[in-house]
């Protein structure tokens, strides 16, 4: 009797825990789902972002704040021009290089200056300054990750 008690108590504990395991997999395979789901949506975002942006270079009327196509994120913005995370060195260093001629303010500047709508443009400028300055900071970043993984610190 006891045997069986304890072969029962065994198979009970066998099921739970295939239970158990069938559920952190289904957990792990619908955030498998949903990552790239997200993945696939901010990537649409920067096309959308991007063809918003050609439009407007292709364009020679005046421009209002709501007229740029602002960064769908400006926390990741280097990130989101690159590629995303793992990207090559080079696509960064390409990224950042894009990014700056779009966003540096002397650059829109010279780009939009006559374009710019009197009303807005203290508004606009001083958005293209924070961007600037937030891929710059994310530059900094990348680079002493970069040094710090060369040099064998983490």
């Amino acid at each position: 009797a006891a045997a069986a008690a304890a072969a029962s108590a065994a198979a009970g504990r066998a099921a739970r825990a295939a239970a158990d395991y069938k559920r952190m997999r289904a957990a792990a395979d619908n955030m498998k789902r949903k990552k790239a789901a997200n993945k696939e949506a901010v990537e649409k975002q920067w096309a959308n972002h991007e063809a918003a942006w050609d439009t407007l270079m292709a364009a020679y009327t005046a421009v209002t704040y709501r007229d740029i196509p602002w960064p769908p994120t400006t926390s990741e913005l280097l990130l989101g021009a690159s590629g995303g995370r793992g990207a090559a060195a080079a696509d960064v260093r390409a990224a950042y290089r894009r990014c700056m001629l779009r966003w540096h303010p002397d650059k829109f500047s010279a780009r939009f200056a006559q374009r710019l709508v009197e009303g807005d443009r203290a508004r606009v400028m001083q958005r293209v300054a924070g961007i600037s300055q937030g891929v710059k900071e994310q530059w900094d970043r990348w680079e002493d990750t970069c040094r710090r993984t060369v040099s064998g610190v983490t």
